[in-house]
């Protein structure tokens, strides 16, 4: 299974192959994905941290 990082990194990759192709709207979109999905990860690791020092401090 590819960890976050990876996907992001390949769909990042994959936008600027859709550039060079001339595939703008492509590239757009798949840019918009990776950000997506990074924010989501961000996210999923505040809520964790947070969890973990709720449980430290009780």
């Amino acid at each position: 299974m590819l960890g976050i990082e990876d996907l992001i990194k390949r769909t990042q990759s994959a936008a600027n192959a859709a550039r060079l192709e001339g595939f703008e709207n492509t590239a757009l979109s798949l840019a918009e994905i990776a950000r997506d999905i990074q924010a989501a990860w961000i996210d999923q690791e505040i809520s964790r941290h947070k969890n973990d020092i709720s449980d430290i401090v009780g």
